[in-house]
């Protein structure tokens, strides 16, 4: 222990395990916020800005994340838990339809994660979503 061992930052385990866990629902980075943002504003019909979207991208696909992550009964990251985590800030922006969309564009997402992929591997179809 040296002298002045005081002067050093301390750890903060919650913002490492936030760190850890962004680096590893978002591998890409900017690439994979991006694409992400770019799902919601289509599927918004670009009626929100882009830093409402990227918002509304990013708390949904960590809520998804952590929600599928639980061991339990209680894991199962449906239309009406989407629902829920919406209406806390951003449900205005939604009709049924899109609540629908988003959740299925989350639940692609989730998927093609069990794969290796993300957000910037996802490609829309007509119907759904393929990577």
């Amino acid at each position: 222990m040296g002298f002045f061992d005081f002067l050093k930052p301390k750890r903060n385990e919650a913002l490492e395990a936030a760190q850890a866990l962004l680096k590893q629902v978002f591998p890409n980075g900017e690439a994979d916020y991006q694409a992400g943002t770019n799902e919601v504003l289509h599927i918004l019909n670009n009626s929100v800005s882009k830093e409402i979207a990227r918002n509304i991208f990013t708390k949904s696909t960590l809520i998804c994340r952590i929600v599928s992550m639980k061991e339990g009964e209680d894991n199962e990251f449906d239309i009406e838990r989407l629902r829920v985590h919406l209406s806390g800030y951003c449900i205005q922006y939604f009709n049924e339809d899109q609540v629908k969309r988003l959740h299925n564009y989350q639940a692609a997402l989730f998927a093609s994660s069990l794969f290796g992929k993300s957000a910037k591997d996802l490609k829309r179809l007509k119907q759904g979503y393929s990577w």
